[in-house]
């Protein structure tokens, strides 16, 4: 069970025009993770998030057809 105050939030964020996939973990602190994308402009991303082990895992991609293309991020999630 999640404690009071823990979050996940994942989302396409524009910085200086350039789109990035990015996400931010917080558990007691925050960690913020960015990484540009800028083919994706103007394109419909998707953002998955699931559980392997004691990983909380997010992946986005677009759609290119044959299988997409790919950003994943992992990030290890502790006992509460």
């Amino acid at each position: 069970m999640a404690r009071r105050g823990s979050l996940v939030k994942a989302g396409i964020e524009m910085s200086d025009g350039v789109p990035h996939v990015g996400a931010v973990v917080t558990n007691e602190f925050s960690d913020w993770s960015l990484a540009p994308v800028q083919e994706w402009k103007n394109r419909m991303v998707t953002i998955r998030a699931s559980f392997l082990a004691d990983a909380l895992i997010l992946r986005a991609r677009i759609d290119k057809g044959n299988g997409g293309q790919f950003v994943s991020h992992r990030f290890l999630i502790q006992a509460m």
